[in-house]
């Protein structure tokens, strides 16, 4: 059995085979990127302008110098004869009736009348 060996090249000489390099990648474009997040920033302040300016607007339907006039759906809920401690529910209907802005300083509380 014979073992072989690989031939080295001596000191003047060049080696046939060359290193493998591997093939180099494409970086992104700097300015593509600056460009997208500078788009970005301008359309974001856009949209905080845009919502700050919308949150102080009234409705167009009420003036700020006209009459407000709360109107109701119904004036008496009558649940007839309840047992203490047993929860009951209502729901009725509030509009603005006026040409004001209607607003409430202190959420409104029905008053509850007993033996009506």
């Amino acid at each position: 059995m014979s073992t072989s060996k690989k031939r080295q090249p001596g000191p003047g000489q060049s080696s046939t085979r060359r290193p493998t390099v591997p093939p180099a990648r494409k970086r992104p474009q700097s300015w593509l990127l600056w460009a997208g997040m500078a788009v970005v920033g301008v359309l974001a302040v856009v949209a905080l302008l845009a919502w700050q300016t919308s949150k102080g607007t009234e409705p167009d339907t009420a003036r700020a110098d006209g009459t407000p006039n709360l109107a109701l759906d119904r004036s008496n809920i009558d649940f007839g004869d309840v047992p203490m401690n047993k929860m009951v529910k209502a729901s009725f209907m509030v509009s603005n009736t006026g040409d004001g802005l209607l607003s409430f300083a202190v959420p409104p509380v029905p008053e509850v009348v007993e033996g009506c």
